[in-house]
């Protein structure tokens, strides 16, 4: 144990620092991680006193190096952005790391856990585009080669290949995102902090996000034709029997056969029920989590299939002489574009007219988190900065942000729910697959659900796609297709997450009397 002195916060960080050292995190990092976690120590001293005690302790979990404080007192964030809470410099150091911190309070003790990123040589995204060029390249290439040997490539080779990729995608995929809803759902706290401000709040984004799918789906429904084939009119009781079958008969079948929906409804129904029971069932929260990172892990060690499966994909299709099936799938980006800049706009409108304020001093104000966003391509980097916005920019109260801004960026994404709409209309067309007002209607409520419920770590939208796919009827080689086109997307669908979940805090702080609207409506100087 170390006292909140500088000394033994110097004597502390001795062996974080050969920890970190040891496991090859780069020196510039491990220098901010330190400020880091000086200036988090510093106000905990500011709150509690030099004599309070503190323990830091370093582990790996599942190869991962990762710091942890622990500080015995009452509950303190210190990333909260009210008064007390992170100071200007320590929201600058997290903006600048690469590394990500994260608070708890269980059992009347502080967790403060930093958990450092090790330099990545080439990341999956660039391995994803290299394999999508390298697959038309060797396509093209054989092309020319005879119907035999074209066979031959295909029945032995690349569609068992596949076949193997997939089976172990959809086989992590299911037990992935009930474990990583059924966590989310635990760390939202207590049931008491639910049934404050969070009740409403959930409920608002769960509504929102349900009319964004239904939105998105409208959208495209013009644009995109399928197969002719199927009724185009509407069937109450097939409607009536889709809605019915979200109820699971038991709660092994649905992990069997793969059904989203059923495992979805399981994970909120398991989640809410371990909320309500508390400090009771704790043992059982831990072991939750560590079975949210254990499937997070085994999806991270997949993420090395990726490009193959990518390359296969692409492959396949030019070997099949189906090469018309890429340069089709072109409008999927100008209509995505067309649809995220649509929700932007509304979201913009409806601020602007419920809270009286100029749309030019909205942008301005929202344009540091956004911009971060659409440039990195990361939520947790543009959370810093989104949460100044939110209270310093926007006058939204501490309370809303300090719970609203991290819960939402779990929760709250309409740009991946509608890029989950907008890609499945494109390949249902490619495949020929019905688009019926039933078909359409299971979509709307599938691509909600994984709004909701996809994972937040590498490899999330494999398992989506898969998912997804797999409900809708369209051929699992789709999914490299998917993927292709997501590297574009997911810059943009980042950045409409973060400017949607800042209007709609703006909204529901509004409705709760707890918006400054003298600042929002201040003008922001540049950009």
């Amino acid at each position: 144990m170390y006292l909140l002195s500088d000394s033994e916060i110097a004597r502390a960080w001795e062996g974080a620092e050969t920890f970190l050292c040891s496991n090859k995190i780069d020196h510039a990092e491990v220098i901010r991680l330190r400020l880091i976690l000086e200036e988090i120590l510093l106000n905990y001293r500011n709150r509690f006193g030099t004599d309070c005690q503190f323990s830091l302790k370093t582990v790996k979990v599942l190869g991962k190096p990762k710091i942890t404080v622990q500080l015995t007192g009452e509950s303190f964030n210190p990333f909260s952005s009210d008064e007390s809470g992170e100071t200007e410099l320590l929201g600058r150091l997290r903006r600048l790391s690469d590394s990500t911190s994260s608070w708890s309070y269980k059992n009347g003790v502080n967790y403060i856990s930093l958990i450092p990123k090790r330099k990545i040589k080439l990341s999956t995204t660039a391995k994803t585009i290299i394999a999508f060029f390298l697959a038309i390249i060797a396509g093209l290439l054989c092309r020319n080669l005879d119907d035999s040997t074209k066979g031959e490539l295909l029945t032995s080779y690349i569609t068992p290949t596949l076949n193997m990729i997939m089976g172990v995608i959809t086989a992590i995929s299911g037990p992935m995102i009930f474990f990583s809803l059924l966590w989310g759902i635990c760390t939202i706290g207590d049931i008491n902090t639910l049934s404050n401000i969070g009740k409403r709040m959930i409920g608002r984004f769960m509504l929102i996000l349900l009319l964004a799918s239904a939105f998105s789906a409208l959208f495209c429904y013009p644009f995109f034709g399928g197969s002719n084939a199927g009724s185009t009119s509407f069937n109450f009781a097939e409607f009536y029997a889709n809605l019915l079958n979200i109820i699971p008969d038991n709660m092994i079948s649905p992990f069997i056969t793969g059904n989203t929906q059923q495992i979805i409804f399981l994970a909120a129904v398991g989640g809410i029920i371990l909320l309500i029971m508390g400090n009771r069932v704790s043992a059982l929260t831990t072991v939750i989590e560590h079975l949210t990172l254990m499937t997070q892990a085994i999806m991270t060690l997949a993420c090395v299939l990726i490009p193959v499966m990518v390359f296969l994909s692409i492959y396949k299709v030019i070997l099949s002489d189906q090469l018309s099936n890429i340069s089709n799938a072109y409008k999927v980006i100008p209509i995505y574009i067309g649809l995220s800049l649509l929700i932007l706009f509304v979201y913009t409108m409806i601020v602007v007219v419920t809270q009286k304020v100029n749309p030019i001093t909205v942008f301005k104000k929202v344009s540091q988190p956004f911009l971060i966003a659409l440039t990195t391509g990361s939520s947790p980097t543009a959370l810093s900065a989104n949460l100044e916005s939110c209270e310093k920019k926007f006058g939204i109260s501490g309370k809303i942000v300090s719970f609203g801004v991290p819960l939402g960026q779990t929760i709250f994404k309409p740009g991946s729910l509608s890029r989950f709409v907008v890609v499945s209309f494109c390949m249902a067309e490619l495949y020929d697959v019905a688009i019926t007002p039933n078909w359409v209607f299971i979509t709307i409520l599938t691509c909600f659900l994984l709004g909701v419920s996809s994972p937040p770590v590498a490899g999330g939208a494999v398992v989506c796609f898969a998912v997804l796919f797999r409900q809708l009827g369209i051929p699992e080689e789709a999914i490299g297709f998917a993927l292709a086109i997501n590297i574009l997307f997911d810059f943009i669908l980042t950045a409409v997450n973060i400017y949607c979940l800042d209007m709609e805090l703006i909204r529901l702080s509004s409705s709760l009397k707890m918006l400054n609207k003298k600042v929002l409506r201040e003008k922001e100087s540049g950009i």
